[in-house]
């Protein structure tokens, strides 16, 4: 860039260039001009001969300058390369920067003879001093350090090529001298590599033997872990078994303390639920009523619900509805369900003290094995609430919820009633229990602040509905499967019309009693006509003492005789320590026709059954739990008839049946005694031809004496008289208690 710059401010130079570029066409010209001089010597020569000089000195000096700026312009192309051979590249090589300073000092000259062409004295000299000087011999020096520049390059060219040679060969014998000692280093490295893969083998060996030390020892270890493991296992499951023995010894022993007073209510729930019409799905009101609903839904595990009604209301199916209810709700729950009927006719069942041991009996045959330990057996009370109740709180804390159901509270004796109540509220904090009873006012203050749900009439008056629907069926009409019905068969009609008059009439009197509708269903099923039907529905009793009043007006119309054995039935029914069977009811009742020296078998009626016939609908024989179902037992039907009979004052209190009462109960113990005592003294002489009421007879007179209280000093003349030595009494009492199988005989069976 500052050549160009130079060449465009150089006067001279352009001035020549100009001059070279005419010159320079001109050159063929003057060759012709040269050959025209042969011809015309003399007056061609000397114009031409200072023309041709003249151009001649022109391109001349064109060529002279031309060869300044090539030389300059190969100095500034080689003097970097120079630099770098002297400061970077050869500054270990004499040779190099010797020739290297030979050219340096030919370069100097150079430019110290340019210098003088152009400057002289520190001025630039004019162009014709420039021609001068070129014209000057001296000039001819200039070439020469040209040419000494070359050679001197030349010879830096060939000291650079030899040292390069030098250098390649150094390098070739440093990279021989590196790859010998290189593969010296790499012989030396392999000997260490074969010397360390040889410790390495070895330390492989060694540990390879450490290691099947170590799996060895390991096996062994795992042998002996196993061993250990097996002993412990053997050792746990022998603790387990041990411990699952001892809480099955425990429940065992629970059980067994507990079995005195346990009381099997299996087969009265079963009786329960046969009796029920499944399809219409009974008690539905109650169970989806709020309060059932927050007793059976709500989260905690405890509360208490009580479920009240008139007698024969139905409150026993209900109570065995709520236990199905809650049995398929939480049939995936860790839920356990118990329940208790009491029951007046059976001793076992009206014992207050029997709920609790039965409703742990229930409770400990569903809990999960091995269960919870129980406590030792030895040293408690199974009769106490407290135990009970700390018995109660260990199995239901195995069960998610416990639900315990009681029902007919009023037909638990008096004596332990609001004890059991107490006990019941107290365990309510921990499980949930539901109670059916009467509303009687010693029940209510007992169960003050528990939510209650009565079964009124407008309750239940549609299941009671669809029981009267189903007890009564149109001739020729098809008829839907009715449930089992223990007492009666369905109730015959020759209309739809007088069915339905039958149904509405029932529902208006029944005041929500289902007892009532069976007993008027009874009634009207001994009608001969339509027209007897429509008749007696006019003239339908109100409420159940009524009820048991027609029944009985209709026993004071039967014959003497059967009357009389009417009022025994109804005697021994209340007093009796067991319930009996037909026969031993026929047996109890013949006694006291019989003369007091010989069984007389034609005195005995022939068809038991023609006696729970003549006692008008008061009385049934039918299956009952916790006996021989081959053995159908004699019961009033509903509790509330034996409560009309003991009631003092009661309806029939100065009426003309007040011949049927019997109170107070202890003055009717005493005539059993005696009926015991006369059937023990006319037994015959052979053991096979004792009656069914022996055992009976032979084991409870004592018990009616002893519930007849005070009032026993009536019959210590007969006593005493049947009690000596020489008696026919004493005879076959002693020969009793020695022939017969005491295990045959059991109060609760």
């Amino acid at each position: 860039m500052c050549n160009a710059r130079h060449r465009e401010k150089s006067r001279a130079r352009r001035c020549i260039e100009q001059v070279s570029k005419i010159i320079k066409p001109l050159e063929s010209f003057f060759t012709a001009v040269d050959s025209a001089m042969n011809y015309l010597p003399a007056f061609v020569g000397v114009v031409w001969g200072a023309l041709k000089f003249v151009a001649n000195i022109a391109q001349s000096i064109s060529a002279y300058f031309g060869s300044i700026v090539k030389v300059l312009e190969e100095f500034a192309r080689a003097l970097p390369f120079y630099e770098d051979y002297a400061i970077m590249l050869y500054t270990d090589s004499e040779r190099v920067l010797k020739a290297l300073a030979g050219v340096y000092r030919d370069v100097l000259m150079t430019c110290t003879l340019i210098r003088r062409v152009f400057k002289t004295r520190g001025q630039i000299q004019p162009i014709v001093s420039i021609i001068c000087h070129w014209m000057n011999p001296y000039s001819k020096g200039f070439e020469d350090v040209l040419d000494s520049l070359s050679a001197r390059r030349a010879i830096l060219q060939d000291e650079i090529s030899h040292e390069e040679l030098i250098r390649q060969h150094d390098e070739r014998a440093k990279g021989e001298q590196e790859r010998r000692e290189a593969e010296a280093e790499r012989a030396k490295a392999e000997a260490e590599r074969v010397k360390a893969e040889e410790e390495r083998n070895k330390a492989e060996q060694e540990r390879v033997k450490a290691e099947e030390d170590r799996v060895k020892a390991e096996e062994e270890r795992v042998k002996a872990e196993k061993a250990r493991l097996k002993d412990e296992e053997d050792r746990a499951k022998a603790e387990e078994d041990s411990r699952a023995l001892v809480i099955e010894e425990r429940r065992h022993d629970v059980l067994n303390k507990l079995k005195p007073a346990y009381a099997e209510c299996f087969a009265k729930h079963a009786t329960c639920q046969k009796r029920l019409l499944k399809e219409l799905d009974p008690g539905r009101w109650l169970l989806n009523r709020p309060e059932y609903q927050t007793w059976v839904g709500d989260e905690s595990k405890s509360g208490m619900l009580w479920v009240r009604g008139k007698p024969g209301a139905g409150k026993t199916v209900l109570a065995s509805i709520v236990i199905e209810a809650i049995r398929s709700s939480h049939l995936a729950s860790n839920t356990a369900v118990a329940f208790f009927y009491c029951q007046y006719d059976d001793p076992r069942k009206s014992d207050a003290g029997n709920v609790l041991p039965s409703l742990l009996c229930n409770l400990i045959e569903q809990l999960p094995k091995p269960g919870p330990m129980l406590p030792e057996v030895a040293s408690w009370d199974a009769q106490s609430p407290e135990t009970l109740s700390n018995l109660m709180t260990i199995i239901a804390a195995e069960f998610q919820t416990v639900f315990l159901v009681v029902d007919a509270l009023d037909e638990c004796n008096p004596e332990d009633r609001r004890a059991l109540i107490a006990t019941l509220k107290k365990l309510s904090e921990s499980v949930k229990i539901l109670v059916t009873s009467r509303d009687w006012e010693e029940i209510r203050v007992s169960l003050k602040n528990t939510p209650v749900i009565s079964a009124e009439r407008n309750e239940v008056r549609e299941d009671l509905m669809k029981f009267i629907d189903s007890k009564i069926c149109v001739e020729g009409a098809e008829q839907s499967e009715a449930p089992e019905e223990l007492y009666s068969p369905p109730l015959k009609v020759n209309s739809q019309d007088l069915r339905n008059e039958i149904v509405n009439t029932l529902v208006e009197g029944a005041d929500g009693m289902f007892l009532w509708v069976h007993l008027q269903i009874l009634h009207l099923g001994n009608q001969s006509t339509p027209s007897d039907i429509r008749s007696a529905l006019k003239d339908l009793p109100k409420g159940l003492d009524d009820t048991f009043i027609r029944s009985l007006t209709k026993i004071e119309s039967l014959p003497t005789a059967r009357r009389d054995r009417v009022r025994r039935i109804l005697r021994w029914l209340i007093c009796a320590v067991v319930p009996l069977t037909l026969e031993m009811l026929a047996e109890a009742v013949a006694i006291d026709e019989m003369p007091d020296n010989a069984w007389e078998p034609e005195r005995r009626v022939i068809n038991p059954m023609t006696l729970v016939d003549d006692c008008a609908n008061l009385v049934v024989s039918a299956s009952l739990s916790g006996f021989d179902a081959s053995e159908p037992r004699v019961q009033f039907i509903h509790a509330s008839v034996q409560d009309f009979l003991l009631a003092t004052p009661g309806p029939l209190q100065g009426s003309p049946l007040q011949f049927y009462r019997v109170t107070p109960v202890q003055d009717a113990h005493l005539p059993i005694v005696l009926s015991c005592l006369k059937y023990i003294r006319l037994l015959p002489e052979s053991p096979h031809q004792y009656g069914c009421l022996t055992n009976y007879a032979s084991k409870s007179w004592i018990e009616h004496l002893e519930l007849s209280a005070a009032n026993a000093a009536k019959i210590v003349p007969q006593l005493c008289e049947l009690l000596t030595p020489s008696s026919r009494f004493m005879y076959n009492w002693i020969k009793l208690e020695r022939d017969i199988d005491v295990n045959r005989w059991s109060r609760y069976q």
